[in-house]
């Protein structure tokens, strides 16, 4: 466009005018972008999904033919889409689960577990067995909550999980594990949640401010074997405190990883310890993974 005061004088776009355009400009761009990322992660999980559920459906057709579920993908004959990798962990005691990655984007992953005949979200609680098939199974993501929810914990000792509210309470005597969680050989990694507590840490360093208390265990690529990590131990503990009477948002320790740690497995523990907060609240349990 070109602006003229009279037929003989040009007058130009100002520097304001011109910085306008280019904000404009970048605002439509980004949200384009935006939009085209929603759509292309939107298309991968359908992606996704169908293949797993077509998976699931030759799991189940190899059963009737061999009395048993496969051990392996790759013995079936099945190939997924050609921007997913699949793999199968436990196919023994009557069920299977069988975990979907995205080739390029480590944050797509999902899961049909046959115990509730159904897709999940995340991997598998257990370790990954025999082949992949469609390709190589992908590192597992850096910077992102790799943990699944509490419903797919294992509580002991009280501990009660409310799947409404998705409030985690562990009183006194209560313990709340965690599943396996594939974490790849990180140089270190973030455990923590939010945490809401009205009485005070019985340990006297920390009261008059609560407590939650977690702890770690590391394991190799069968899920089963104890590793050490980069400073010696096969698992660590953590007792922070945190304010009371308010939640405590993201509160959470620093652990190593190490060259030998595959896979770990958390725990959030109760009163009786002696550090966390008997009155305890937990939602949003997190476990992030730095870069290598």
């Amino acid at each position: 466009m070109k602006r003229w005061r009279n037929s003989n004088q040009f007058v130009g776009f100002t520097i304001i005018e011109l910085l306008v355009v280019i904000v404009v400009i970048g605002i439509l761009a980004a949200i384009t972008l935006l939009a085209y990322s929603g759509v292309q992660s939107r298309a991968s999980y359908a992606v996704m999904r169908s293949d797993l559920r077509s998976a699931a459906d030759v799991f189940e057709i190899y059963k009737v033919d061999n009395s048993g579920y496969p051990t392996d993908m790759s013995s079936i004959n099945f190939r997924p889409s050609s921007s997913m990798v699949l793999q199968n962990t436990n196919a023994t005691g009557g069920f299977f689960c069988i975990n979907a990655y995205h080739k390029t984007d480590p944050t797509i992953r999902m899961s049909w577990n046959s115990q509730i005949n159904s897709l999940q979200n995340g991997l598998c609680d257990s370790a990954i067995v025999g082949s992949p098939v469609g390709g190589t199974v992908p590192t597992a993501a850096r910077g992102v909550n790799l943990m699944p929810g509490f419903e797919r914990w294992a509580l002991t000792g009280g501990a009660s999980y409310n799947s409404v509210s998705k409030e985690l309470v562990l009183g006194q005597n209560g313990m709340a594990t965690s599943p396996i969680v594939r974490i790849d050989k990180p140089v270190s990694m973030y455990i923590g949640a939010d945490f809401y507590a009205t009485i005070a840490s019985a340990y006297v360093t920390i009261t008059p401010n609560g407590a939650q208390h977690n702890g770690s265990s590391y394991y190799s690529d069968d899920g089963i074997t104890p590793v050490l990590n980069t400073e010696g131990y096969s698992g660590n503990g953590c007792a922070p405190a945190i304010a009371k009477n308010v939640w405590v948002l993201n509160n959470r320790c620093f652990y190593y990883g190490g060259p030998l740690v595959v896979y770990v497995r958390i725990r959030f523990i109760g009163a009786s310890s002696g550090y966390a907060s008997s009155d305890l609240i937990i939602k949003n349990p997190t476990l992030i993974v730095t870069s290598n």
